[in-house]
């Protein structure tokens, strides 16, 4: 089954031995039957209602405002967009991520962090600036290739989402390597305190967006950053002691000294 992308993404890597690609695609160990199978759409008649639309799941709201989160200091656990499935206009606010990414987002020299990036324009806090998009890769796969950059000093660009439904976190993760295939936002560095935001964005199928949205007012030319980590949760954290992962460069008052990751990686 041919699917159907809505995305606009006019970015390419500088790097000739980077594949581009402007959302997630099936890598080894996931069935790519999960990209093909939609959800089923709204019969939403111009712009949704949250009242009305059939697009919300388990009385999740609409969060957007505009060109971003409504609220992002208190952003939820998960999105759902309307999508091509739906009856509703494509000018519907509850579609924003599937647009594709912010315009003005460039390359800068990181320093010692390498290549990193920013945005040629103030960002308000909230707005949308683009998803982490690569190859989804199933657990076994992504310990194999995260072992493998481990032994050869590679930097490990593997992302494991873990989704939360109130208290409750999924035993499903879904992993996202953007290593050789993925998109603008795999040059996105880490910081201990981020100017990005994650919310996880479900569009018409069940494989989720990595999505970063401000988490504060940006002024152009700052470099952009997120928390490897997820945010807040301890399993993604760095034991007191521990001198072998990979050392941060993000010089922020609270840094934790080494870069975040996720344990079920290996």
């Amino acid at each position: 089954m041919e699917i159907e992308v809505e995305i606009r993404d006019d970015y390419e890597h500088e790097d000739k031995n980077l594949l581009y690609t402007p959302v997630n695609i099936p890598g080894s160990g996931v069935d790519d039957v999960i990209f093909a199978e939609q959800f089923e759409g709204c019969a939403c008649s111009g712009t949704c209602v949250n009242a009305n639309c059939g697009c919300i799941r388990d009385g999740t709201p609409f969060y957007y405002s505009g060109c971003g989160l409504a609220n992002p200091d208190i952003p939820p656990n998960l999105i759902y967009e309307c999508h091509v499935n739906c009856q509703c206009d494509s000018k519907c606010s509850n579609r924003l991520v599937q647009k594709g990414p912010l315009i003005g987002l460039s390359l800068m020299n990181a320093g010692p962090k390498g290549i990193g990036l920013w945005c040629k324009v103030d960002l308000p806090k909230g707005a949308y600036v683009c998803e982490y998009a690569g190859e989804v890769i199933g657990a076994e796969e992504a310990r194999r290739r995260y072992a493998k950059q481990k032994n050869l000093g590679l930097r490990n660009y593997i992302f494991a989402l873990r989704e939360h439904f109130g208290k409750e976190t999924l035993p499903v993760l879904t992993y996202i390597d953007p290593s050789c295939i993925g998109n603008i936002g795999r040059y996105i560095n880490h910081s201990c305190d981020p100017n990005l935001l994650i919310v996880p964005v479900r569009t018409d199928t069940v494989v989720p967006k990595i999505c970063l949205f401000a988490r504060r007012n940006i002024t152009a030319y700052t470099e952009l950053t997120f928390d490897y980590g997820g945010g807040a949760e301890p399993i993604q954290g760095v034991p007191d002691g521990w001198s072998e992962g990979t050392v941060c460069r993000c010089m922020a008052s609270v840094c934790r000294r080494f870069l975040p990751f996720d344990y079920s990686l290996g």
